[in-house]
């Protein structure tokens, strides 16, 4: 007779634990003044929060040879003009391996939160990507466009956009957007932290569908980075994203940042929620 089949919601749900807690991680404080002029909304882009909780933790991988592959991060609270602290954390230095954690707090609570993961080269065997974007005008075709307040969030004003794709609140039929984008201070060499914000600087892409304005926010951030971007020089980088999925005011969308030689630097998911 068959060994009946555990109920898995049973197996896999934890039990209330009164014992003593872990150790501890020992924190690294970093103090971090927030300028003016970044916001979006409210609160600070998500682009430069989440840039700044890499660049603390830049700081502290010692490892020159462990470049960042991977950042997950939430943004549950806006994050202010003004101090805030920023608290990075060894979860697991290994030996091909770091990961840290990443916290910025505001009065006392914490208002954005990233994992970050730096590795090593593994193999010396080619990499692949997916087949680069094909058809688009070369960056010096197209215009520079105005994103600037009050035709857009505050922050767009430290960055270039070129749109080639449809324009945010143009009440169409496809949930895309695409266009050339760079920083408009920041110069070679391109950090981890640079494609970080630039994947997050766009607007949501289902803009495309709305026929006016409506507020969104991030709620959580996914980068993966695929290329060393220090290779690249301050030339416009390619951007593409498409939202996925929505469903009850949360979208899914997915994004892609290139060079102009048709190199993957970064690919983001972002889980955005409709404010109303």
């Amino acid at each position: 007779m068959p060994p009946s089949t555990p109920d898995f919601a049973q197996v896999s749900t934890p039990a209330p634990f009164t014992g003593a807690q872990p150790l501890s991680l020992p924190q690294h404080g970093f103090r971090l003044e927030v300028p003016e002029g970044w916001r979006q909304g409210r609160g600070a882009f998500g682009g430069y929060v989440i840039a700044a909780l890499t660049r603390a933790t830049d700081q502290l991988e010692s490892d020159p040879g462990r470049e960042l592959r991977s950042v997950t991060a939430t943004i549950p609270a806006p994050v202010l003009s003004g101090t805030a602290d920023v608290w990075v954390s060894p979860l697991r230095i290994g030996n091909g391996v770091s990961t840290w954690q990443s916290l910025l707090v505001q009065e006392q609570e914490v208002r954005a939160q990233a994992t970050l993961v730096y590795g090593r080269q593994r193999v010396e065997q080619p990499g692949w990507a997916p087949e680069p974007p094909r058809g688009q005008p070369h960056w010096s075709e197209v215009d520079v466009v105005n994103m600037r307040a009050p035709m857009g969030p505050e922050f767009a004003q430290h960055f270039e956009f070129r749109p080639v794709g449809p324009a945010p609140f143009s009440g169409g039929s496809d949930p895309v957007a695409s266009g050339w984008i760079r920083s408009r201070t920041a110069r070679a060499p391109l950090s981890a932290a640079d494609v970080l914000a630039l994947l997050d600087a766009w607007w949501p892409a289902s803009f495309a569908l709305e026929a006016a304005p409506r507020p969104m926010a991030t709620l959580t951030y996914t980068a993966e980075l695929l290329a060393d971007p220090t290779a690249h020089g301050d030339a416009p980088l390619f951007y593409r994203a498409r939202t996925e999925a929505m469903y009850g005011g949360f979208c899914a969308e997915f994004r892609e940042l290139w060079t102009a030689d048709g190199t993957l630097l970064g690919l983001n998911q972002q889980t955005f929620v409709m404010i109303r």
